[in-house]
């Protein structure tokens, strides 16, 4: 299985720390999990689908080929062309449908139901080991990196996975812990406001203490200044994780770790 840490870095000296996801092999975050959940999938010689159009197919795509396990993904025809052209170079077979990304999941599931011997589905919306693997390995990583000293963690609210993994096994800790989740007001990824019509599955209520709404101009504000200033490619999720760090700043004392999901500034 795949582990290996990611820098924690200091903004300018002060009290927000950066978790630079973008260090993994692919980019973001999801391969942190990825192993994990194909392990529990137990696929036992059937092939995995996947509907999804980024950083977590990017990341089943590689765990994949270097397990030597079959993988299918079913792109919407929008999905953006940095993450299609590594997934096509790791010779993963795309289906492209011109449907919504929440239509392809339904496809995908009913496709596995009716093939069950064939197929079987890689959700990272609904499967608990999406937490587990961050609570088992980002969690326990950033407590090793701050000697225990966080008094908040922030991310972005995508499936929530990250948010709820890192609270649960922080909290065990310390439950002082404040788990502060960003939303991006009509975010382009239809579902970030945990508060919304489309909760994301794996969010929890009683593990997140604050909820933190950023415009997508703030996000993009503050994405646009880690990469001129700093030289830290992001995307607008953890932009928006930074705008409310800063906010958080003001009001709390001890270090606050923000998490930056990808190297992708389209995520």
């Amino acid at each position: 299985m795949y582990c290996a840490a990611t820098p924690l870095l200091s903004l300018d000296g002060g009290r927000i720390l950066l978790k630079l996801e973008g260090f993994h092999p692919t980019g973001t975050l999801k391969d942190r999990i990825i192993f994990p959940m194909i392990q529990a999938a137990k696929a036992q010689g059937r092939t995995l689908l996947l509907a999804d159009w980024g950083p977590f197919a990017l990341s089943a795509a590689w765990a994949c080929q270097s397990l030597g396990q079959k993988l299918e993904c079913f792109f919407p025809e929008d999905a953006p062309s940095c993450f299609v052209e590594q997934i096509q170079a790791l010779s993963v077979p795309i289906h492209w449908k011109k449907s919504s990304l929440d239509d392809l999941r339904l496809q995908v599931t009913e496709l596995g139901a009716a093939e069950p011997n064939q197929y079987q589905i890689l959700d990272p919306w609904t499967d608990p080991e999406n937490p587990m693997a961050y609570c088992d390995s980002l969690a326990e990583e950033l407590w090793r990196q701050s000697n225990g000293s966080l008094s908040a963690i922030v991310c972005g609210t995508e499936t929530c996975g990250c948010l709820m993994g890192c609270a649960t096994g922080l909290k065990i800790k310390n439950p002082d812990i404040l788990a502060v989740a960003s939303p991006i007001h009509n975010d382009f990824y239809g579902n970030c406001d945990p508060l919304g019509a489309a909760d994301p599955e794996l969010y929890v209520p009683q593990l997140c203490d604050l909820l933190s709404y950023c415009s997508p101009e703030d996000a993009c504000r503050q994405q646009q200044w880690l990469m001129k200033q700093k030289g830290i490619l992001c995307g607008k999720i953890g932009g928006a994780a930074l705008h409310a760090a800063r906010e958080l700043e003001k009001q709390l004392e001890g270090p606050i770790v923000v998490i930056l999901p990808s190297r992708y500034t389209c995520y």
